[in-house]
């Protein structure tokens, strides 16, 4: 009994999931119940049983121990390699459309101030606003005029004021 508890926990387990086309899945109501699997998913089942049979008999010949559990999935691997690529392929996808469904953007409650782009902005307009942007930002003390240093470099340079 302790073996035919093993198959089950196996080909119910998560890690199979993706493989219940190949091996079929129990009734939800009676996880017990397999006459829901076509011949095909029947033979599946059986190959890798065969296979996990296999598997242990070659370790006792080599006086060597492996468990049910491992020697299953290591049949598993076996069996359903035929069909491994198409699975991971899936299981791909599938993560992928999961992962692009929770990329949102969201729009901040920070109100945007967009500059009116009819409105040509002069180079004195752009110096108030960042002056203004500036203050708000770092305050009065401590804080040479922004208006002030574009002068004293128009002044250095012999530029005069248009």
């Amino acid at each position: 009994m302790a073996i035919a508890q093993q198959l089950h926990t196996f080909f119910t387990g998560k890690e199979l999931e993706a493989y219940k086309d190949f091996y079929g899945f129990p009734d939800e109501k009676n996880p017990y119940d397999w006459s829901g699997t076509t011949p095909g998913q029947v033979a599946n089942r059986q190959a890798v049983i065969q296979e996990a049979d296999a598997i242990i008999a070659g370790h006792e010949l080599q006086g060597k121990q492996i468990s049910v559990a491992e020697a299953l999935e290591k049949a598993h691997l076996r069996v359903s390699a035929p069909i491994a690529e198409k699975v991971i392929r899936e299981k791909i996808i599938k993560e992928v459309k999961k992962r692009s469904k929770g990329i949102t953007l969201k729009p901040s409650n920070r109100e945007n101030k967009i500059p009116d782009t009819k409105e040509k902005k002069s180079e004195e307009k752009a110096i108030q606003t960042a002056e203004a942007g500036l203050k708000e930002l770092f305050g009065k003390k401590g804080f040479k005029m922004l208006a002030d240093i574009a002068i004293e470099e128009r002044s250095s340079n012999g530029c005069q004021k248009q």
